[in-house]
């Protein structure tokens, strides 16, 4: 549950407010808009102007002076003026690095204004979601000035998704002009930054960074980190120097150098063998074998797609905002980051509701058995298929729509000309299915959640103690269950408990792109944090979802 706290110990919510998913405004929300990225910024009192990003770029790396400033304000949260914990407790929330150990040593203390603010500050999740969102907006808004501060923030951003941004951040602010300072960053110690500028060094000189790409592939003591960097440039540049490279890295010792690897030879090639990044070495052997042998004969003439453009399983278009199909409420709405109403379609049984990259919304109908493509700009429908019950309707990268048809105990693919192009059996209701990056299916049939391939053939299954009403795999291969009985449960392969959220009635839990869960339950939803912390509620719903 949230903290309650006395009146007058509660703090400004322009302060504690929690930094929403972040991303650019989706079709048919007002230019004139703040972003979520600039909201963000904006309750911690950061400039987003170009010269306010660049310049908290060049503050995440404080000297003495700002560590004798931030004991300073520490010492200020337990003023006998408000005003004064007021200011320092805002000024110490908009650092660029908190002073961590320092806080938790205040949030241990005697004085017990100065631990509630303290352990506030803590939980505001320290830099993470504002430098999401001045990588984000460096994005949207490239400043070529930035590209020096950009490279010296790559080695704080530790989280996979803080280094995607800063990539795209790169990519967005470099000009050709900058190739020359990239190069010499080719040099850098640090392989993180090596790897930043092997990619920003792609976007910025093109076909005449070919060969400086292709000396970073290979080498003793080349990181792996850096020669997956070089390698997914030269993709970009339909070089196939990068495929035997990537299909070396396929067994790298790094999870997201492997992630990154398939991902790239996928969306390169078209091809998959079946191979999963987060599999067990000896699990992983047959499928680079078949990937080696391919790279070897068809891979030195077969056509390429580039630049690459990776498969989008589980991506978010929702940009910050936050896509809710009510159920039996019979409507989906979709709620900017103030969760305010933006958009409203009107459907029987809205059990599911998907975000596509058209800007679409891709909703199942329950009871009408209908699936629905709307454009929220006409609030007309543009495609639609009619199976028996279903819950759940994903778009898949090819186009296809997978489909959980629940008491038809079906798993469907169908095309956009309404052909079943692959179908599944279960001996159980189907509540909800995922395709993996592996070509596998992840289905949840009542009580049991399982892995099949693409003949059908169980590969890997799970005993739940409820009805799994939905299943979510993650980035790293764990599994996102909704168990009714339960709550939210992460769980890995081998059916360790890693994380757990308990409520009651769950029926759908969804990680967002921050690392918070989105958790419906057949009456309401809510946001938690990894520790647990309930951001907000909303009452309303009947067995729907919701997705960020």
């Amino acid at each position: 549950m949230p903290y309650q706290f006395d009146i007058d110990y509660r703090f400004p919510l322009c302060v504690w407010l929690p930094a929403m998913a972040l991303a650019v405004l989706p079709a048919g929300v007002r230019a004139d808009s703040p972003s979520p990225w600039e909201q963000t910024l904006a309750e911690r009192g950061i400039d987003a102007s170009a010269a306010g990003l660049v310049e908290y770029l060049r503050k995440l790396h404080p000297g003495e002076a700002e560590a004798a400033r931030s004991r300073e304000l520490i010492d200020r949260l337990g003023s006998r003026d408000f005003a004064e914990r007021e200011a320092a407790a805002a000024e110490l929330a908009r650092m660029p690095v908190p002073p961590t150990e320092a806080l938790r040593k205040a949030a241990a203390g005697d004085d017990a204004e100065v631990r509630w603010r303290a352990r506030r500050l803590l939980e505001l999740g320290g830099r993470s979601p504002v430098l999401y969102a001045v990588l984000k907006l460096l994005e949207l808004r490239p400043a070529p000035e930035a590209v020096d501060a950009l490279l010296m923030a790559v080695p704080l951003c530790e989280e996979r998704h803080l280094r995607q941004a800063a990539d795209a951040a790169l990519a967005s602010c470099v000009r050709p002009e900058d190739a020359p300072r990239l190069r010499e960053a080719l040099a850098h110690e640090e392989s993180s930054i090596r790897a930043a500028a092997a990619l920003a060094l792609g976007a910025a000189a093109g076909e005449a960074a070919r060969e400086d790409l292709a000396s970073l592939l290979e080498g003793p003591a080349q990181a792996e980190v850096v020669a997956i960097a070089a390698a997914r440039a030269l993709a970009d540049l339909g070089d196939r120097r990068c495929l035997p490279v990537l299909v070396r890295l396929l067994d790298a010792d790094d999870l997201d150098v492997r992630i990154d690897a398939a991902a790239t030879l996928r969306a390169l090639t078209g091809q998959r063998f079946g191979y999963a990044a987060y599999e067990r070495s000896e699990n992983r052997t047959a499928a680079v074998d078949a990937w080696r042998a391919w790279v070897e004969t068809s891979g030195t003439r077969a056509t390429l797609s580039y630049p690459v453009k990776h498969d989008d399983l589980g991506a978010s278009h929702l940009n910050g905002h936050i896509l809710i199909a009510f159920g039996y409420k019979n409507h989906v709405t979709e709620f900017d980051a103030e969760r305010k109403p933006v958009w409203k379609y009107q459907l029987q049984g809205a059990f599911s509701a998907e975000k596509l990259a058209s800007g679409h919304v891709l909703i199942a109908s329950y009871g009408p058995n209908r699936v629905v493509e709307v454009d929220p700009e006409t609030g007309s429908p543009v495609w639609e298929y009619r199976p028996p019950s279903c819950l759940n309707a994903r778009a898949l990268p090819s186009g296809n729509v997978l489909i959980a048809a629940h008491t038809a105990k079906k798993v469907l693919e169908v095309s956009r000309d309404g052909e079943i192009v692959w179908e599944y059996a279960s001996q159980h209701n189907c509540y909800d299915a995922r395709r993996l990056e592996n070509g596998n299916t992840l289905i949840a049939a009542q009580q049991t959640v399982i892995e099949i391939d693409p003949a059908g053939r169980t590969v890997w299954s799970h005993e739940a103690r409820g009805s799994v009403y939905g299943v979510q795999p993650l980035p790293g291969g764990n599994v996102l269950l909704a168990d009714n009985s339960r709550g939210a449960v992460e769980i890995t392969r081998d059916h360790k408990t890693v994380w757990e959220f308990k409520t009651n009635g769950a029926f759908d839990a969804h990680r967002t792109p921050t690392g918070t869960t989105l958790i419906s339950t057949n009456s309401s939803f809510c946001e938690v944090t990894r520790d647990g912390e309930v951001l907000w509620t909303m009452a309303g719903g009947g067995h729907g979802r919701a997705r960020r």
